[in-house]
């Protein structure tokens, strides 16, 4: 299992724009080139087509374009979920830190 967290997504994103091969990219996450794709599409960096790379939506009932209160994008998004996908996930990773990584301190 490969785990993705804003480190790792900023490299992605850094390997992205110098043009290296997804090869390369699984090769430094230690995972085939389907799952580095996969990884890409899922966290927005990279669209691909292909059933493989697509998100498993069954029904997903009443959706909303209100603005995620954290980075203000409307995309649609399941009624009552206030963050969009992105925002909810980085939240996720945030409160598994701990309180230290992640509060803001006053400057001394």
């Amino acid at each position: 299992m490969v785990e993705v967290n804003e480190r790792t997504l900023d490299w992605l994103d850094e390997a992205i724009d110098l043009g290296q091969s997804y090869q390369y990219m699984a090769d430094h996450l230690g995972c085939c080139t389907d799952t580095l794709k996969r990884i890409l599409h899922r966290h927005g960096l990279v669209e691909f087509e292909g059933a493989k790379y697509q998100s498993l939506t069954i029904n997903p009932g009443p959706q909303w374009e209100r603005p995620c209160m954290r980075c203000k994008s409307d995309e649609a998004r399941p009624k009552y979920q206030y963050f969009c996908t992105p925002c909810t996930e980085r939240n996720k990773r945030m409160a598994s830190q701990s309180h230290e990584d992640w509060t803001m301190t006053a400057p001394t």
